[in-house]
């Protein structure tokens, strides 16, 4: 009979320590994507704030991330039928019609630097400006346009949520 307590207590327990740890995990993402923003686009999401999922970055990048894992470690020839696959998956698709968002975010944020440095009225001292300041200094001499400064921006994202995954 002591087991039995002992084992529903354990599990108690257990569910109250999941629970937090849960809480804990998701303000760590949310936290990360206000870190990166701050860093990278010299601005907050807002993910901590609101205590929300801005744009659902968070859950499209937990439904995508089995399919995105599997696709890195598949053979070449393999990567597209993996990637393709998650058109039949109700979750993994509505996944990358979200991821989709994030792409946007960071466009929507690079032009709107673009446009601050056209018009002279902003100068930052974030990885965003840096990545603009050697498209200015020397982009033709290396061949970096502002649409490989935006490729950074949006790979910024993928990479930060590819390491909260690994890491938790």
């Amino acid at each position: 009979m002591k087991l039995l307590i002992l084992g529903h207590g354990f599990r108690c327990t257990l569910s109250i320590l999941c629970n937090h740890l849960s809480r804990t995990i998701a303000d760590v993402y949310r936290y990360a994507f206000d870190v990166i923003g701050e860093i990278f686009f010299g601005n907050m999401f807002g993910f901590l704030e609101k205590s929300e999922d801005h744009g659902a970055f968070i859950a499209s990048l937990d439904a995508l991330m089995p399919v995105l894992c599997i696709s890195a470690i598949a053979p070449w020839y393999l990567r597209p039928f993996v990637m393709g696959s998650a058109i039949v998956i109700p979750a993994a698709f509505r996944a990358v019609k979200a991821v989709d968002g994030i792409r946007a975010a960071a466009v929507e944020a690079a032009g709107k630097r673009k446009k601050q440095i056209a018009d002279g009225s902003v100068k930052r001292n974030d990885i965003l400006q840096q990545l603009f300041d050697i498209v200015g200094e020397k982009g033709e001499k290396v061949n970096f346009t502002d649409k490989e400064a935006t490729l950074e921006a949006w790979v910024a994202m993928y990479v930060l949520i590819s390491l909260l995954h690994f890491y938790s």
